[in-house]
């Protein structure tokens, strides 16, 4: 760290070479936006036209685009919306951008940013930022927003980008009291700033507090500058070879810092001896220790020129700045600080400061033509000021005695009035305005043939075409305002504790809420929805997707999206009406419940009825299955009795035994028609049975059909009475 004489020294040195090159873009700029606020001629010439006897005419025709831009902007602003990249947690997303909006809205983000973009249009460039306010929250703070004008700070000449990353230092003032220093110090003993000489002067920012050297002696008012440079810093960090992941442990103690390097010769002796172990060596995570040079921003805060302050900004932004540039057009190429950074109204001087030369000739052209007036002899008249009762009237005294032409001794000289192509003129500076600041009628919302009667949707349609020609001013304002949001991030995860955010939010802050490379891996920030004009048309956006049944949108996210007086009667309204509708619906749902405890009961009984008409088609099986049983002893007792006749029949002679067989013959003869009549008469009885059953279910199933059909017309007749 450098000493108090050394980082003064360099803070002059770093002065004096952004001085000396901002000096002539500052002294444009302080031209430009005198003239956007109506200031065209400088002072030597209003003197001169002043000594003429003529008026300088100050006609602001700058004021028109300034305001259109400014107006489009406030209608089209954003909100910062913490988005989690794919995998990542949506919950903390979400309540970073609940967050987000508290803070924008306490801290009156978006008046001080939409400020700072209407000095960026004018001048060209300038600052929005954040800082701690220690007013209601004394210990941790709370997030405020600033502004800085052109001519309030310098930054390093070299830089490019928007985001500061190339910028080497930057030097900001401001003219506070004491009180007012121990408001921004709280960290700082209030009596090192009562001890503070008065009478300090010095000849920094003069275009911005001229009246520092002329009244600081007589006012109680010091010089607070902040000077912010970029210093590398040894910084020792546990990184894991395959995820990339990383954790900052250079503030760790050396014991902490001896487990971890134990753990990492762990992780590497178990890789060696992986093979013998059965590990597989891509499980085992891969640690190391890295010692690298990171980029830190330091803030040193000098009061009258003394060091009080040498350390990281309050905010905990660390790694960058606490503010980010608004800038309008900007060329890196061209080295000239006037043009290198220029605003709008640096593009439409030229033509205010030829409107009104030229609006002034016209009027004195008008004023030297004299419209009425007498001429009269000299004694003619009794009070010559009778002449002079009304109009811009002038009259001419003629003496008789030196007239010898009478009183045509004097004629009129006349200017032949405006020039018509003069006039004509004017019109074309007046519309060149617009011209120049790529803005046409048609960005406007106004018709080309003059009509005004169109639809507000075609008029927005216009304006966002007509400014494709400034679509760089929009991007560079969007970008500022995501780099804005990612520095409230990290100060939101630096000083408001769990407590404080539970009480913003009414929920406990997740696990990965302070994680600090969360904005980095796992969320990313754009824009949303906040502007009445983008509100109204996110309300018709969700209509037509209700309307052509794209997606059912909730009725209360229709509503909420509704700008209209006397919304929360809307809603109290729609509150009640959802109340009885679902009284009526848990008085449906139960009329169901019942129903299907009837049907229930009704299919019980059915299932009940049928397992006994199956058990008796079953019986009547077994009944069929021992009749053939029976049917077969007897066939078996025949062919018994067949054979005992067959062994008597041998022993009887051949005319006997012929008649036998014929006998026997017959015998067989009646048994197979007696077994045929048997079979066809249990299949007979066996086709009953099944007919029998088949068309109970089918009664059966017709029945409960009907019974369910009458529980539901007395299920819905009964709703309809209760509604």
């Amino acid at each position: 760290m450098l000493t108090d004489y050394e980082i003064r020294g360099e803070f002059q040195e770093n002065y004096r070479y952004a001085h000396d090159f901002w000096a002539p873009f500052i002294k444009d700029a302080q031209v430009y936006t005198l003239a956007a606020s109506g200031y065209t001629w400088s002072d030597d010439e209003r003197r001169a036209l002043i000594k003429e006897g003529r008026e300088p005419l100050e006609l602001n025709i700058i004021r028109r685009p300034l305001q259109f831009f400014s107006g489009y902007l406030r209608d089209n602003i954003n909100e910062i919306v913490y988005a989690p990249v794919e995998g990542s947690d949506q919950k903390t997303a979400d309540q970073f951008t609940k967050l987000g909006y508290y803070i924008w809205d306490k801290g009156l983000g978006f008046p001080t940013f939409l400020d700072a973009c209407d000095e960026a249009f004018k001048s060209g460039i300038s600052l929005c930022g954040i800082q701690m306010d220690y007013t209601k929250d004394f210990i941790n703070g709370d997030i405020k927003f600033f502004k800085r004008t052109y001519n309030s700070f310098y930054l390093d000449p070299t830089f490019e980008s928007i985001d500061l990353s190339d910028c080497a230092f930057a030097i900001t003032r401001d003219l506070v009291d004491k009180q007012y220093a121990k408001q921004l110090m709280p960290f700082i003993d209030g009596k090192e700033i009562d001890d503070l000489s008065m009478g300090y002067r010095d000849d920094k920012f003069l275009q911005y507090h001229p009246e520092f050297t002329t009244f600081s002696r007589n006012r109680n008012l010091i010089a607070y500058d902040q000077y912010y440079k970029r210093v590398t810093r040894k910084r020792t960090f546990l990184v894991d070879a395959k995820s990339a992941f990383y954790r900052d442990i250079t503030d760790k103690s050396a014991e902490e810092k001896q487990k971890l390097k134990f753990g990492i010769k762990r992780f590497n002796d178990l890789r060696r001896d992986a093979d013998i172990l059965g590990i597989d060596p891509d499980d085992i995570p891969e640690i190391e220790i890295h010692t690298v040079d990171r980029t830190f921003v330091e803030l040193n805060i000098m009061l009258n020129g003394q060091r009080m302050y040498c350390g990281d900004d309050k905010t905990g932004i660390n790694q960058t700045y606490p503010f980010v540039p608004l800038i309008c057009y900007m060329e890196p190429s061209i080295w000239m600080p006037s043009q290198r950074i220029q605003g709008i109204s640096a593009c439409n001087w030229s033509a205010q400061r030829q409107f009104n030369k030229r609006h002034m000739k016209i009027v004195d052209m008008m004023d030297s033509d004299i419209s009425t007036g007498f001429k009269y002899m000299i004694g003619s008249v009794a009070d010559p000021q009778d002449l002079q009762q009304s109009g811009q009237n002038k009259i001419i005294g003629l003496d008789p005695e030196h007239s010898p032409a009478g009183m045509d001794s004097v004629q009129q000289l006349t200017g032949g009035g405006a020039n018509p192509a003069l006039i004509a003129y004017q019109e074309v500076l007046d519309k060149l305005t617009l011209t120049l600041s790529n803005v046409n009628e048609s960005s406007m919302g106004i018709d080309e043939k003059g009509n005004t009667q169109v639809s507000g949707r075609l008029a927005e349609v216009r304006i966002a075409q007509g400014l494709r020609g400034n679509r760089k001013i929009m991007d560079n304002v969007e970008t500022s305002q995501q780099i804005l949001g990612g520095l409230i991030l990290q100060t939101v995860q630096t000083h408001y504790k769990p407590g404080k955010v539970e009480r913003i939010l009414a929920e406990r802050p997740t696990e990965q809420f302070y994680e600090k490379e969360f904005e980095q891996y796992d969320a990313v920030i754009k824009e949303g929805v906040r502007s009445k004009s983008q509100k109204d048309a996110y309300y018709y956006e969700l209509v037509n997707l209700k309307r052509e049944q794209i997606v059912d949108v909730p009725q209360a996210e229709i509503v909420k999206a509704l700008s209209m007086a006397g919304l929360s009667d809307l809603e109290e309204a729609i509150a009640k009406q959802d109340k009885i509708l679902a009284a009526k619906s848990a008085q449906a749902d139960e009329f169901k419940a019942m129903q299907m405890q009837v049907l229930n009961a009704t299919k019980e009984e059915k299932l009940g009825l049928a397992k006994e008409r199956d058990s008796r088609v079953i019986s009547n099986l077994a009944l069929k299955d021992e009749r053939e049983s029976e049917a077969q002893q007897n066939i078996a007792q025949a062919a018994l009795d067949r054979a005992k006749a067959i062994t008597e029949i041998a022993s009887m002679h051949e005319d006997r035994i012929l008649k036998v067989l014929n006998f026997v013959n017959q015998l067989e003869q009646q048994e197979a028609a007696g077994r045929e009549a048997q079979k066809l008469q249990v299949a007979a009885q066996s086709d009953q049975i099944t007919n029998q059953v088949t068309m109970s279910d089918q009664a059966t199933q017709m029945q409960g059909q009907q019974n369910q059909q009458q529980d539901q017309d007395q299920m819905m007749q009964a709703v309809a009475q209760g509604g």
